[in-house]
């Protein structure tokens, strides 16, 4: 946030001090916020509420140089500019912290990404390849066996069975 030591404009009677300027900004902030809310509560803002009443007296130079006056001798109008520039200046700096970090988590998770793509590209044809290769096998023992009934069943066995002739003929299996 800068140098706040030596800052020109330190004024105890507005609260612009040092210890209230080098508090953390999150802390900055609510005494900035608290100091507006003051002065919402202690002004009469009713006015303001519409069109008509905000132009309902006509503004002469007078009235001008008075309210300008009386904005400039606010004390929490001064606080509010004073510490302005360090809220902002420490959000910024908070920016420029945080895209920083978001730049770094981003290049570490696209590095972790394609570690796992290679991995998983790797993985997954030998994971393809052993399971094919254990279904295939697997389903060349259940063709063998179903060989072997085939053959080892006699055919007169076979013409009596409607079951094992419907299955020889048509390889279907019902069991009506």
């Amino acid at each position: 946030m800068g140098n706040c030591t030596s800052d020109p404009y330190y004024d105890s009677k507005i609260g612009y001090v040092e210890d209230v300027v080098t508090l953390p900004l999150n802390d900055l902030i609510k005494e900035n916020v608290s100091k507006v809310y003051r002065l919402l509560r202690e002004t009469d803002f009713s006015y303001l509420n519409s069109i008509p009443n905000l132009f309902a007296d006509e503004i002469n130079k007078e009235k001008a140089v008075s309210l300008i006056d009386s904005i400039n001798t606010n004390d929490v109008l001064k606080f509010q500019n004073l510490t302005m520039n360090h809220i902002v200046s420490g959000l910024q700096e908070f920016d420029t912290l945080l895209l920083d970090y978001i730049g770094l988590q981003t290049k570490s998770s696209y590095i972790f990404v394609i570690v796992l793509f290679i991995v998983s590209a790797v993985i997954s044809p030998y994971i393809y390849f052993s399971s094919l290769k254990k279904m295939a096998k697997n389903k060349m023992i259940e063709m063998e066996e179903l060989v072997n009934i085939v053959f080892a069943i006699p055919t007169s066995t076979i013409n009596i069975v409607p079951q094992y002739r419907r299955f020889i003929e048509t390889s279907e299996i019902n069991d009506d």
